[in-house]
This record gives structure tokens, sequence and C-alpha cells, in this order.
């Protein structure tokens, strides 16, 4: 690329900065750093990676977004342990109820790593908080 003084830029140089510029716009979606699909939906390609409960990175845009829970907005998806599996819920728009949407896919490591956690934080929970127990009347 030239350097010119300014206020004389050629057509050439123009027309090259133009296109350079609609290259950009056309190529704007962008693999996540990892090159691993959405946790959720399996996407390959969005325009931004947001995090999830899986990590940084791991949600699509459009995921990130019904994930987040910021401002007036409320979470809309939400991955839980429920039967030793990893289950993506849904807000119910109707009834604002969750509702099991699919399994997560369990050959994803991001997702085994997140199972590990969630059954250390479970074992922990249940160590460090015993039921209590019956008394016994005599």
């Amino acid at each position: 690329m030239q350097c010119v003084p300014a206020g004389t830029a050629s057509a050439e140089i123009i027309d090259a900065f133009i296109d350079f510029l609609l290259q950009t716009e056309k190529n704007s979606k962008t693999q996540s750093k990892t090159k691993l699909p959405c946790t959720y939906c399996g996407l390959n390609e969005s325009t931004t990676w947001r995090p999830g409960p899986c990590g940084p990175s791991t949600l699509c845009n459009k995921c990130g977004v019904m994930y987040m829970d910021s401002g007036k907005r409320n979470r809309q998806i939400d991955l839980v342990y429920v039967k030793n599996t990893a289950m993506w819920v849904k807000k119910d728009a109707t009834s604002w109820m969750w509702k099991e949407d699919r399994e997560a896919p369990s050959g994803d490591h991001r997702v085994q790593m997140w199972v590990q956690r969630e059954t250390i934080r479970h074992k922990l929970q249940q160590d460090l908080n015993p039921k209590p127990h019956k008394r016994m009347r005599l």
C-alpha cells in the first residue's frame, strides 16, 4: 500500500479501500476461538460468540442473548443437570415455566467439564448441608 499526502488520494486507492470495506462486511461472521459449534444450537459461525454455562465463547450470538440475564431481559434458556445428563431447558413463552428442550451434546468436552463441575457442586452441597435429623418423640 502506498503512502500519499493528505488530499491527494487517487481513484485506485479509494476503490481499493472501498473493496476492503465491502470484504470485511461480507466476512463479518466468525468461528469461535476453539472452532467448536455452539453448545445449544450447533451453529459453527456467528457474528459474535458469547459466554455460556460451559465457559467463554460457547454460545453463538442468538443463543448467548437468550442465555444472558441482564437488565430487563430474563434468561430464556439454561443448562441443568437432570438424571446424570446435561439438559437444555427453555422458558415457555405462554406459561413462563421451564420446559426441557434438548439434551446437551454429551460428546463435547466443554459439556463434559460442566457436568463434572455440577457433580462436584452437587456432592459438596449434600455433604455441607445434610438433611436435618428427625426428632423422635419419647
